[in-house]
């Protein structure tokens, strides 16, 4: 089921969105229903100069769900 609230790119691909955005717009058109898609959101991360961020994210999902944790007592 493809269902996001939005959809957000980062990276340097967002410098050509004008050509990217519109084909990954096409293609949630042709994979998902029309109910699905609907004034989908398709941008670009207002983070994209804090690299950082995303990486602290995977850390504290990582620790709230004990995964984190689990790693560092097998080593």
């Amino acid at each position: 089921m493809f269902n996001p609230q939005k959809v957000i790119i980062a990276g340097d691909i967002t410098m050509a969105k004008d050509i990217v955005f519109p084909a990954i717009r096409r293609n949630v058109e042709n994979q998902s229903l029309t109910t699905f898609h609907t004034d989908l959101p398709i941008v670009a991360s207002e983070i994209d100069k804090q690299p950082t961020m995303g990486a602290f994210a995977m850390i504290k999902r990582a620790m709230l769900n004990g995964v984190l944790l689990q790693k560092l007592l097998e080593d």
